[in-house]
């Protein structure tokens, strides 16, 4: 059936499916805030609840890291130390294992990544130096976004076809 009505809007791929890039998630995003590894863990959590974030690349210098510290890094400091945890270095609680992504790399593919891992937070890396970074949040977040255009999408294909004679 021929609707004679052809959209293209750039947001699908030549598959049909949505692909987005980790780089268009991170301009929605903002800024990327960082800790030193000798900052106290009290410090993290009034950065974490002021940016209202839940993972803090942790850098010495610009660009570089050393670590990640997370709200569940928090939280296991806490159960074991109480809480003079929170005057302790975060550098004794951060996770060192971190994974790392693309810009250009797309959001499947960086949750297959996270999955795989069992990571919840990845570093976005361009050169060697750290640009931002991306939690489940961001991509659950981008998934209703595309799931709200595809019903919109839809809705004004229903609306067009009921206007044809």
């Amino acid at each position: 059936m021929d609707f004679g009505i052809i959209v293209s809007t750039g947001l699908f791929s030549n598959t049909g499916v949505y692909t987005m890039h980790v780089s268009e998630v991170l301009r929605k995003k903002g800024g990327l805030f960082t800790i030193k590894p000798d900052a106290t863990v009290g410090e993290a959590v009034r950065r974490l609840k002021y940016h209202k974030i839940s993972a803090l690349p942790v850098s010495e210098t610009e660009g570089s890291i050393t670590g990640l510290i997370t709200e569940r890094d928090i939280m296991h400091a806490i159960a074991a130390h109480g809480p003079d945890a929170l005057d302790m270095s975060i550098e004794q609680f951060m996770s060192q294992s971190v994974f790392y992504c693309a810009p250009e790399d797309t959001l499947k593919q960086i949750t297959q990544i996270m999955v795989l891992n069992h990571a919840r937070h990845l570093l976005v890396a361009t050169d060697g130096k750290i640009v931002g970074i991306i939690s489940k949040g961001d991509i659950l977040r981008n998934q209703l976004d595309e799931s709200e255009l595809e019903v919109n999408v839809m809705r004004d294909c229903v609306r067009l076809m009921s206007l044809r004679p």
